[in-house]
């Protein structure tokens, strides 16, 4: 009688262990999920912020707001995309200030700084375009669309060696477009090549 008790406790231990064993493993990858959630969610909402820029910026505004205000105070894509909205609305001293709030321009992505520099640019806030400038040569940033606002604006903090970089990458590039052989005659014209 022993051995039947004895064998019918060992596969219910064993069922009990396995269901143990279960339920840790859900509750890690459950721990694991929410976990990822929460690191990645301001990057989903800065990125749904940037969509609506363009029809929506005040929605755009109050979700960038609300990663750099409550999840993440030093998210740079965060402060960028807030700053590009508050352009749209028309609150260019707010949007020069959401870019003082980063500390570490050198860790700004250069696509979203030459965004937020050609609008700044639009609407006429040099300061911003300054800064913007002044970031994208920290990082020696090297995209023709960096070349093209370096060439916009060259009287911008952009040394003449980078100046002349732009100009040549942006004449290597093979370009058809007639804004870009404008761009390319001023800055020439800028350095005294007028061949």
């Amino acid at each position: 009688m022993s051995q039947q008790s004895t064998g019918a406790t060992h596969p219910s231990r064993r069922s009990r262990s396995r269901r143990r064993w279960s339920v840790i493993v859900v509750a890690v990858l459950a721990a694991a999920g929410v976990g990822y959630w929460k690191v990645t969610e301001p990057a989903r909402l800065t990125h749904a912020a940037q969509a609506l820029l363009d029809q929506k910026p005040d929605e755009a505004e109050r979700l960038a707001a609300r990663v750099v205000e409550e999840l993440d105070p030093k998210f740079v894509a965060g402060w960028l995309v807030r700053s590009r909205a508050l352009l749209r609305l028309g609150r260019k001293e707010e949007a020069l200030g959401c870019f003082g709030m980063i500390d570490d321009p050198m860790l700004c992505p250069e696509e979203l700084l030459d965004d937020l520099a050609n609008d700044a640019l639009q609407v006429n806030q040099a300061a911003l375009v300054s800064r913007c400038i002044g970031a994208l040569n920290a990082i020696n940033a090297r995209s023709l669309r960096t070349a093209r606002l370096l060439l916009s604006v060259p009287n911008q903090s952009t040394s003449p060696e980078r100046f002349k970089e732009a100009l040549s990458l942006l004449e290597q590039s093979g370009t058809n477009d007639a804004e870009d052989w404008g761009l390319i005659a001023n800055a020439r014209r800028q350095n005294g090549d007028l061949g």
